[in-house]
């Protein structure tokens, strides 16, 4: 990899999780606007702008492609109202003082990705994920018995992303028309819903001061902006540094609820953080296992015959 292409990708990547750890203070800004009409919101300014960001890289012919495949599409689909429910659970949870559940939820989303390859897609865990499956499961139970409610906030969202990353793999679509094509499926929900707020009692955002309706219409931009730095450095880097230097986000975002929001941080969250921060650590101890036995189960390639090394070997002893 060159060098300077995996600096740039671990600069867009630092950026983006701190972009995204940053608009807990957006999302905070609009706490006051229920939380359903930002949703809503959210989903139709998502399809709004990615689509004019297609279009302007010149990239709508895939989107219409997509759109032509029934299958690809019911994928799409679900990953759309998987995807609506992650946002709404995560707006929510920040507007209602759960900002730690939200950080543990991001936290705990690779494992639950990892489960659901194991159950669905006949993945065989080694002996790294499964250890760290014991580790983060532990940390889970322990949340859930010492708590004092269940956290739903963060088992719905750990849920969700695993589910969506699920029907991403199935639709394998591209990043950013995914995305898009997402929101458009659920834009017709949120259309309604909107209507209906309309109809019977006004849209509660059209009382807020002209800052929040800006940042109402921005929710779009807010939406994409950490994806498109995503998709910047993950075409500079392999996914398993990418995946090591992604636990930024989820750390900024923990100590923001902490020290600025003053969210309790108790003993409880103290267990389940180690577990889990544990269990990521085992898991990515044998992401780089396997990564460097992949490497070396590579052929080498013997430039002055043109063959790979064993080739070349068995070449000689024909002769």
């Amino acid at each position: 990899m060159d060098e300077k292409n995996k600096k740039s990708g671990i600069f867009f990547c630092i950026l983006s999780n701190v972009v995204f750890a940053a608009f807990v203070f957006y999302w905070k800004a609009l706490k006051n606007v229920p939380q359903y009409e930002i949703l809503a919101m959210r989903i139709i300014f998502t399809a709004i702008t990615g689509f004019i960001i297609l279009a302007i890289t010149k990239k709508l012919a895939y989107a219409k492609e997509c759109l032509r495949e029934p299958k690809r599409m019911m994928f799409i689909a679900f990953a759309g109202l998987f995807i609506a429910t992650n946002w709404g659970c995560y707006i929510w949870g920040v507007a209602n003082g759960f900002i730690l559940e939200c950080a543990l939820a991001q936290l705990m989303t690779p494992f639950m990705v990892a489960v659901i390859g194991v159950l669905f897609f006949r993945e065989r865990p080694s002996g790294f994920t499964a250890a760290s499956f014991a580790i983060a499961a532990f940390g889970v139970i322990y949340m859930v018995i010492n708590y004092g409610h269940f956290p739903f906030v963060a088992i719905t969202m750990a849920t969700t992303g695993g589910a969506y990353a699920a029907m991403k793999k199935k639709a394998k679509a591209q990043p950013l028309a995914g995305v898009c094509l997402e929101a458009l499926t659920t834009s017709p929900l949120a259309i309604a819903y909107l209507i209906y707020v309309s109809a019977t009692g006004g849209l509660a955002m059209t009382a807020e001061s002209t800052g929040i309706k800006v940042l109402v219409l921005l929710v779009g931009a807010v939406s994409l902006l950490p994806l498109v730095l995503m998709m910047a450095s993950q075409a500079r880097l392999d996914l398993v540094i990418y995946g090591i230097v992604s636990y930024i986000g989820p750390i900024l975002q923990t100590m923001i609820g902490v020290f600025i929001y003053k969210e309790a941080f108790t003993v409880t969250h103290v267990v389940t953080f180690s577990c889990i921060f544990a269990a990521l650590a085992v898991f990515t101890i044998g992401q780089l296992r396997d990564k460097k036995n992949a490497q070396k189960a590579q052929p080498t390639y013997d430039i002055a015959k043109g063959l790979d090394t064993e080739s070349a070997m068995e070449s000689a002893r024909a002769k």
